[in-house]
């Protein structure tokens, strides 16, 4: 048994099969046998490769891609779906990357078992660096021979760079509350991170989910088909019943993995938003003995859809309906994540009160009024648990809290932080199970606009 020139561990792929020399040029056996199956007839999965913006691939048992798709030959300054056709990782990454891959791939071809939503650092000849999330499994023959290894790879550069980014927040919170030798200051930005965090967790959660539940798999598994008829392909995609039905079931499940990506973008940017909030929030804090932050002149309605935003994921998971309730109202000037971490408080804590309420019409309204032409109201309005009246006198103190894991820093966190704007905090509720009403008032700056 010949070793793999590329890793120095044995190839098998079904029977003993000899690695083809390094000298061989493109085009080898198994190069041979996939190409001329694709040609003979599987212009969807040609099709799909044209239009798949992933990175998607065949090999042969040498680490040779066959085909990929027209996106990653591009990556490469390549064009085509074999514009990389005789290449190795060993040629386009960095050795340390191609080594890994290899590895993988030797396994699969040694065990015949695939690797599945596997992470992969991708690092370059340049030093740049991106991850993707990937799925490979064994080509196999009419014969169940492997002849080589079908991968499918799924950029999350974006996810993995705001993973990094929120550890570095973190960070950046732990040398802040050192500096700064204040438990309640500390413990205010850390609710306020938490509120974010919370989005964060959701939208990772749900890429996550999407990722596992993701088509693409189907996709692999559509190739391993047409492969198993690679020497009729022609005659099996006219004449065998299942045959016939691939072409517009490939045809649907490019569809259907476009849907995925738009999808997975969305989230992302989301997720990039989320932690971009973190990050000036930490960045507030730092500046917080120094200065008061940028002032801007800002529209309520955008920061009241901007704080709904940030906690959307939690609400919908615990089933909140959000209305609105405009009219309109004059600009505030002011420091924007001030404004939000008060907004997103109330917001969190108007969930919690729904969620201790037990209603099954849970809903939460947001409002918007002017005051004597002087103030804004923001209004954040639940019909949840209610407050009891011994309690209101002590809402705003610091560290009073009636939730079992709660503690007490947010409420009193935002009073604080409604004075320095110029502004008034206040809270009302008829009592127990009559829900609750809680009013951010903030100096108005200009005339009445449409909201």
């Amino acid at each position: 048994m010949n070793q793999d020139q590329r890793t120095g561990m044995p190839m098998n792929g079904g029977d003993q099969q000899e690695a083809a020399p390094s000298a061989q040029p493109p085009g080898g056996e198994g190069i041979k046998i996939v190409a001329d199956s694709l040609g003979a007839g599987c212009d969807y999965l040609l099709a799909a490769l044209e239009a798949w913006p992933g990175h998607m691939y065949a090999k042969d048992t040498t680490g040779r891609f066959i085909v990929t798709s027209a996106s990653l030959a591009r990556r490469f300054g390549a064009e085509g779906v074999q514009g990389l056709t005789g290449k190795t990782d060993f040629d386009l990454f960095s050795q340390e990357h191609a080594q890994a891959a290899a590895e993988n791939e030797l396994e699969i071809l040694r065990t015949g078992r695939p690797l599945v939503d596997i992470e992969e650092k991708e690092t370059y000849p340049d030093g740049t660096t991106t991850w993707v999330s990937t799925t490979k499994v064994p080509l196999t023959d009419r014969e169940g021979r492997t002849i080589g290894i079908f991968g499918l790879s799924t950029d999350i550069t974006a996810h993995k760079e705001a993973q990094l980014q929120l550890a570095s927040a973190r960070q950046e919170l732990v040398e802040v509350t050192k500096v700064a030798g204040l438990a309640e200051i500390s413990s205010g930005v850390l609710h306020n991170i938490g509120n974010v965090l919370n989005s964060v967790t959701t939208s990772a959660s749900m890429l996550l989910e999407q990722v596992g539940r993701s088509r693409v798999n189907n996709l692999a598994k559509a190739v391993q088909l047409m492969d198993a008829h690679a020497t009729d392909l022609g005659g099996y995609l006219t004449r065998d019943e299942k045959g016939r039905q691939l072409p517009g079931y490939l045809s649907q499940l490019s569809g259907a993995l476009q849907t995925e990506r738009e999808t997975f973008i969305r989230e992302l940017e989301r997720l990039k938003k989320d932690v971009d909030h973190m990050r000036e929030i930490v960045g507030m804090q730092q500046s917080y003995a120094r200065s008061t932050g940028a002032l801007e002149e800002l529209s309520p309605a955008d920061l009241f859809e901007e704080a709904i935003q940030i906690s959307e994921g939690s609400l919908n998971r615990h089933g909140i309906v959000v209305r609105r309730d405009y009219v309109p109202v004059p600009t505030v000037r002011a420091t924007k994540h001030k404004i939000l971490q008060i907004l997103v408080n109330l917001i969190r804590n108007a969930k919690h009160a729904l969620d201790d309420g037990g209603k099954p019409d849970k809903e939460l309204v947001v409002e918007l009024r002017e005051q004597e032409g002087r103030w804004v109201c923001f209004v954040v309005r639940d019909n949840g648990v209610g407050i009891p009246a011994e309690n209101l006198t002590k809402l705003f103190s610091f560290g009073f809290t009636t939730r079992r894991h709660g503690h007490g820093f947010g409420l009193h966190s935002s009073l604080n932080t409604a004075r320095e704007l110029g502004g008034r905090l206040t809270a009302t509720s008829e009592g127990a199970m009559r829900g609750a009403v809680f009013t951010l008032e903030l100096p108005a700056s200009g005339p009445s606009k449409q909201t």
